[in-house]
């Protein structure tokens, strides 16, 4: 499949417009659903009015939030529902994205809703995704054509009967890029003679082995010209399944996706279904002896513990459940007596008693979610230990609350449950009819990682089980230092299938401070972690198989300001360069100790950062932000001798949860004439030894720090003439020469640490040509 580097420019001047008016604005949106985003990260088409990280709430209830402008992420997408699965369709039209359900396309198809109802980019534009309404009868892509012939496609489950809704076909032109839907009831399209793509997703009926199941049937490519009639049959699919020889790895996600090239545009149109492996099964396959070079397919899963297992003890049941309530979890392993509770009013709630049980609820669906909060706390007083809900309340109020209570803002009484499907219905029948006792294992995060990605071309393969083995995979050992923001953090993987990225979309969790074995398909990865924000750090990496254990660290200090990793728009381009006549200005005040770039978050974004950005030439100030380390500044003449000032605040009496790294502060000269290298700034990182707790040794003298210092790429570098570091133990207040040996780019410095508290560094650097910097960090690290 061919390159798929998209062009920038026009989402670049729309990000520098932003930045320069202060305008950034991020969502936030994390999904305790097993199957929470949009796996494939092809170059984004977000529009220009599109915000980094905006979510929208299709109608159908499921949300969508887009990448940032520019970035090559497609948009991550939290189903309304974790069973049964539903598969999604997207792509990008006049540069806006849109996300299509399978159970909306049958409705698109038949003309009875607007496309624009799933036109992400305009929805988030529009800042009201719920509130959109289109008008029917617009069917996507429709124009005039001279000639047009009938594409009829007939779908089939597994079982050989008519494929039944939401089953639905996305047909493709391979050409155009023009995307139209078939559903059961609509079979039939009027298209152009082209050549197309089509692919359906079929629902399975549940079997002993698998409560949902669904079936991915592809036809690669179908030249039209003539009527036709197409038979999508899943008695052609079989298993998408991968295992591996740890026992303890039998939860996590795994998809299957058919990627269509386009020749007319640089944006692929991508398909997608995904299973729980413990209770649901999936199923792919395509047209046999049809081929294309357009069409590609891949399988990407990552198996963990299950982070919540509950079985009724007799007759061993097991319940398919996620916590509502994310930070109240009941996390260990328990065993509670289980009571039923109907509804949970009061008067259910009278002659039962939840003291110390799992309280059983079976609601009706459109309960209102504050009537919900009120039953959870009546049972809370009256000694509950835990609630699951057997049948959740749906529909806007129930997308709004779960949103409030993924996102911290709204959390139950107690910790809260939902059970899906005819296993939770039989739970609640057990409960009811008599005394049960449950088993509950929760944890916050697994111990074990398998990141795992089979990418195939132009036709889906046979044989689609794969049993790994660990010696032959590739082993990280994986440490996420803690310190700042111990606790919670979330890791995903993107693998590099040549032409496209294969990725899952859904952040796993993981506990810091802690460490574990983690184990990669061998190729091309690139690594994500992050803690609170959308944004993260990044580690590209070449893996090989049966490679010895490769340690990786994350969230080591110091954090401060970075010219590595790639900009929020996905390019390479330096964090300070030349943009449609702009300075622009992205520098990361937050890179970690090992040099990946970490984002700020300005009060303007999430209410965290405060600070400045200001530029200068010849004395004279021509720019300022109140984004700190962000700006994009007008530069008609463009000699000169500059000064760039950024201060960034983090008040730890607001953020206790970041305790180091509070202020962050540098000052730049640097010369630039007429040619287009970027700035030759410079930046000063420091690596001490820390435990995973991100704190160094109290009490000892002569510590050695290695230091580095960082030039941003594709700028001209000159000898160093001056490196020193000033040392204050008292957050700025008094400051003392440090120790500097060494030279060119990597030196070391030596200090004594104090028994306990925060070590604080100020560095000046000057290189031969004149370029200078001056950065301090406060609280740069831990001691004790």
């Amino acid at each position: 499949m061919r390159d798929r580097t998209a062009p920038r420019s026009s989402t670049r001047r729309a990000l520098s417009r932003r930045l320069a008016a202060g305008l950034l604005v991020a969502g936030l949106t994390t999904s305790p659903l097993g199957l929470a985003a949009e796996p494939v990260t092809t170059a984004a088409a977000a529009s220009a009015g599109a915000a980094i990280g905006d979510v929208v709430t299709l109608i159908t209830g499921d949300r969508v939030q887009l990448p940032p402008a520019g970035q090559a992420l497609a948009p991550r997408i939290q189903p309304r529902r974790a069973w049964p699965p539903v598969s999604f369709t997207s792509y990008v039209e006049d540069g806006d994205w849109h996300v299509v359900p399978s159970d909306a396309a049958a409705l698109l198809a038949s003309g009875a809703v607007d496309e624009r109802l799933f036109n992400v980019s305009e929805l988030a534009e529009q800042g009201d995704g719920d509130a959109v309404s289109g008008t029917p009868g617009r069917t996507l892509g429709a124009h005039q054509e001279p000639e047009l012939y009938d594409l009829t496609v007939s779908m089939r489950d597994r079982a050989g009967r008519p494929a039944a809704e939401p089953a639905s076909a996305t047909v493709v032109d391979l050409v155009s890029g023009r995307v139209d839907f078939i559903g059961p009831g609509n079979p039939t399209l009027r298209l152009p003679p082209s050549r197309y793509s089509v692919t359906a997703t079929v629902p399975e009926p549940s079997s002993p082995t698998a409560e949902w199941a669904s079936s991915l049937v592809a036809l690669p490519e179908l030249r039209l010209d003539r009527d036709r009639e197409v038979v999508l049959d899943a008695r052609e699919t079989s298993r998408v399944l991968t295992t591996v020889d740890d026992r303890r790895a039998t939860d996590g996600s795994i998809i299957a996706a058919t990627v269509v090239d386009i020749e007319q545009d640089d944006w692929p149109v991508t398909t997608w279904v995904g299973a729980e492996p413990r209770f649901s099964a999936l199923y792919a396959g395509s047209v046999a002896g049809v081929e294309s070079a357009a069409f590609g397919f891949y399988v990407r899963s990552t198996l963990e513990q299950p982070l919540l297992e509950l079985t009724a003890l007799d007759p061993g049941l097991q319940v398919p459940a996620v916590w509502e309530s994310e930070p109240l979890r009941l996390d260990g392993e328990h065993e509670l007596p289980v009571v039923y509770a109907g509804a949970g009013r009061p008067d259910d709630l009278a002659d039962v008693e939840v003291a110390g049980a799992l309280v059983v609820l079976r609601l009706p669906g459109e309960v209102p979610w504050d009537d919900v909060h009120e039953r959870i706390r009546g049972i809370a007083d009256a000694g509950g230990r835990a609630v699951l809900l057997t049948a959740p309340p749906t529909g806007p109020a129930r997308s709004a609350a779960a949103a409030d209570s993924v996102l911290d803002d709204n959390p139950f009484a107690l910790p809260t449950m939902s059970g899906f499907g005819s296993p939770a219905q039989r739970f609640a029948d057990r409960a009811q009819a008599g005394p049960l006792t449950a088993s509950l294992t929760s944890r916050p995060a697994s111990d074990v990682r398998f990141d795992l990605a089979y990418p195939a071309e132009r036709s889906i393969p046979a044989d689609l089980q794969v049993a790994e083995r660990r010696r032959d995979l590739a082993a990280m050992r994986a440490s996420y230092h803690g310190g700042a923001n111990t606790g919670r953090h979330y890791v995903d993987a993107r693998f590099d299938a040549g032409g496209y990225d294969m990725e899952l979309g859904w952040d796993s969790p993981v506990m810091s401070p802690s460490e574990r074995l983690e184990y990669f398909s061998p190729g091309s990865w690139t690594l994500y972690a992050r803690d609170w924000l959308w944004w993260g750090a990044e580690q590209r990496i070449e893996l090989r198989r049966r490679q010895a254990e490769q340690p990786i660290a994350w969230n080591r200090p110091v954090a401060g300001p970075g010219f590595g990793g790639s900009r929020i728009d996905g390019t390479d381009r330096p964090p300070v360069s030349w943009a449609d006549g702009l300075l622009e200005v992205e520098i990361p005040l937050y890179s970690d100790g090992d040099g990946r770039a970490r984002l700020q978050a300005p009060g303007s974004i999430e209410g965290i950062d405060d600070g400045t950005t200001r530029l200068y030439r010849d004395g004279l100030l021509i720019g300022a932000s109140d984004l700190p380390g962000l700006g994009g500044f007008d530069v008609p003449e463009r000699s000169g001798v500059y000064r760039l000032t950024v201060e960034n605040r983090r008040p730890p009496d607001l953020t206790p949860w970041w305790p180091t790294s509070t202020r962050i502060s540098a000052d730049w000269t640097f010369r630039l004439d007429e040619s287009p290298a970027a700035p030759p700034l410079l930046a000063v990182r420091y690596s001490p030894r820390v435990g995973l707790g991100n704190v160094a040794p109290g009490g000892r003298r002569g510590v050695s720090i290695p230091l580095v210092v960082e030039r941003q790429r594709g700028a001209p570098a000159h000898r160093l003439t001056h490196v020193a570091v000033d040392v204050s133990y008292d957050d700025g207040a008094s400051w003392r020469p440090a120790r500097v040996s060494g030279a060119g780019d990597r030196r070391t410095l030596r200090l004594d640490h104090p028994g306990h508290g925060f070590v604080s560094l100020r560095a000046r650097i000057r290189d031969a040509a004149g370029n200078t910097v001056e950065q301090t960090i406060i609280r740069a690290y831990e001691v004790g």
